[in-house]
């Protein structure tokens, strides 16, 4: 009996650790995806004042969009730190008008997710992305 207890007890803590490990990932996703959206707002802003979008995250307008991570300590994380964010104008080709936003996993592993991305027109998804709802949850 005391067999069956312990097979129990390890089958809830196997289902527990999983639980709560995804809603960690799930939590620092979210600090990701908020930095992201408050980027391309700085992007959007920036666009207004001078025609085209930054290509420096940290230096202050107008030379780039002033973003400094907050109270990280790290001027190019997102602002809870479990992200490194990276910007550049063009959406990787020469074009003023787009933009890409990284954020990258930052002293952990997403191997659901990886490395979030956004453009001028939303959310840029990869096939494992779509299949995990990385940007809907």
């Amino acid at each position: 009996s005391d067999v069956y207890k312990r097979q129990i007890v390890a089958i809830l803590a196997g289902i527990s650790m999983a639980f709560f490990g995804n809603l960690a990932d799930r939590a620092r996703r979210a600090d990701g995806k908020a930095t992201l959206k408050e980027v391309a707002l700085l992007q959007e802003k920036y666009r207004a004042d001078n025609i085209q979008f930054a290509t420096n995250l940290t230096a202050a307008p107008p030379a780039g969009l002033g973003y400094d991570g907050g109270e990280t300590g790290c001027a190019t994380c997102s602002r809870e730190g479990h992200y490194t964010i990276g910007i550049t104008a063009g959406d990787g080709n020469t074009d003023a008008d787009e933009y890409l936003i990284t954020a990258t996993p930052r002293n952990w592993t997403d191997s659901r997710c990886g490395t979030l991305t956004l453009d001028q027109d939303g959310p840029v998804e990869t096939t494992t992305q779509i299949a995990n709802n990385c940007w809907r949850r």
